[in-house]
């Protein structure tokens, strides 16, 4: 995964442990995710463990999010349902959550 984050390698793999670590902590990791972040990537990029997260982070259920998306068409679509929550919360910060920030998940970069 390209991140272009300005970390040396040890630290961008303690993001990633902690990242894990975190998901997991919240107990939004389904059955057959795995602890391993690049295997991880594929649960986040459908959209269904970030809706777990939002559900358990704002305690609100988001409204037409598949939560076994089978096509790449649903997955995308829940990716757009899950930005567009949270650019409607006043309470988060809007600086990773622009259309092209969605552009780059979408595209898996």
């Amino acid at each position: 995964v390209d991140t272009q984050l300005p970390y040396p390698k040890a630290d961008y793999l303690e993001l990633e442990d902690s990242l894990v670590k975190w998901l997991d902590s919240l107990g939004v990791l389904s059955a057959n995710s795995s602890a391993i972040f690049p295997e991880l990537l594929a649960d986040l990029s459908d959209g269904t463990t970030l809706s777990r997260v939002i559900v358990r982070c704002f305690g609100s259920q988001l409204q037409g999010v598949s939560d076994r998306p089978r096509t790449r068409v649903v997955a995308k679509s829940n990716l757009h349902k899950i930005f567009a929550v949270l650019k409607a919360r006043r309470d988060m910060s809007r600086r990773n959550i622009s259309d092209s920030s969605l552009v780059r998940v979408l595209d898996g970069s």
